[in-house]
């Protein structure tokens, strides 16, 4: 087996709690001396995080070293087949524990906050609030609309800016996600409310890389205008 396949191999097939395993590393590492020292470590140190990356959260520390080197000695007591299907059943699970919670978190945010000053509820379950209502044309089927916005996730981390990056975006309504289609179909030009979308109206089970899957979006949008043909 190549050294890459090893390394890919044990990171798809344990498990690690990484802040246990970080405490009790730290207390009786020895020192770097050499450049295997070195290479050996920063090897756990990335093991460690993709692990924790996959979301998993439990480990065997004597079976995590036997594994590791039955990899690399040539002599695992394991098949690769029966690792890798133990290892797909495994975060299968995991995945779906994940989706469970995000999706009870998800209802439990969305159940409280229409109870927020100035929210209003449509009935397909998107929130805004208005901060300013313009006087303009309201978008409609078709047409093509120029905003600012910025997006953030329920604890306040910002995923994407059009204000930040100071160049406003055009898109056409089609081409969003449900819930800023509906908003913005009930918009006047030079509004600017904030949206509060529920999963089912924004990216669902979808893992949009920093936007985790069944995740609540809010976004303060300001419509500019309606960019003509």
């Amino acid at each position: 087996m190549k050294s890459s396949q090893i390394l890919s191999a044990v990171l798809l097939l344990f498990t690690i709690n990484t802040s246990m395993a970080q405490s009790n590393m730290l207390k009786d590492n020895p020192p770097l001396e050499d450049p295997i020292d070195s290479i050996s470590y920063a090897l756990g140190l990335s093991i460690a995080q993709n692990l924790q990356q996959l979301g998993v959260d439990s480990i065997d520390m004597v079976q995590l070293t036997q594994g590791i080197q039955d990899a690399l000695t040539g002599s695992p007591d394991m098949d690769p087949q029966t690792a890798n299907e133990i290892v797909g059943k495994y975060l299968q699970q995991k995945q779906m524990q994940q989706a469970l919670v995000a999706q009870k978190n998800a209802h439990e945010y969305m159940s409280h906050h229409k109870y927020a000053e100035g929210v209003k509820v449509t009935k397909s379950g998107l929130h805004y609030q208005v901060i300013k209502q313009g006087e303009g044309a309201i978008p409609k089927d078709g047409d093509k609309v120029r905003t600012h916005y910025t997006g953030k996730l329920t604890n306040g981390t910002i995923f994407d800016s059009s204000v930040q990056r100071g160049t406003p975006a055009e898109f056409e309504l089609d081409r969003v996600i449900p819930g800023w289609t509906e908003a913005l179909k009930m918009m006047p030009v030079g509004s600017k409310w904030i949206l509060t979308i529920p999963p089912d109206l924004a990216y669902g089970s979808r893992n949009m890389g920093n936007i985790p899957p069944y995740s609540v979006l809010i976004f303060e949008i300001e419509l500019l205008d309606i960019v003509q043909p």
